[in-house]
């Protein structure tokens, strides 16, 4: 199982641990709600902090078993299609763009104008 996996399922169980603490000092005069649930939104950002950091632990731990070795730059000497780069063979292809559907919002080319059946010369 993937570390990103792991935090991410652990998210609400934090959450809710947060959340039962400040009620529970709430009850014993501690410290008010109204005053202390700020510190659910810093949980939560330092929740979405550690899910990315693991998210790009295992990007990089699967890209080094898949065999891309990052070159001085940082890019992957290997062609990766995901993260295409000048480094990349595939991004020097010179396959021709394929034409776009008739009738979509976007066109390769403008409509021809239609012949009105007169000569202009």
């Amino acid at each position: 199982m993937n570390h990103w996996y792991q935090m991410r399922r652990l998210r609400r169980p934090i959450v809710l641990i947060t959340l039962g603490v400040l009620g529970l000092l709430s009850v014993w005069h501690v410290a008010r709600f109204e005053v202390s649930w700020p510190l659910i939104l810093i949980v939560i950002g330092l929740l979405k902090i550690a899910e990315r950091a693991a998210w790009t632990a295992d990007v990089r731990e699967q890209r080094a078993a898949q065999g891309f070795a990052p070159a001085m730059g940082g890019n992957p000497v290997n062609s990766d299609p995901v993260n295409p780069s000048p480094a990349n063979p595939s991004y020097w292809s010179t396959a021709a763009p394929q034409p776009v559907a008739e009738g979509s919002l976007i066109q390769t080319h403008p409509p021809a104008p239609e012949d009105s059946g007169r000569d202009d010369r």
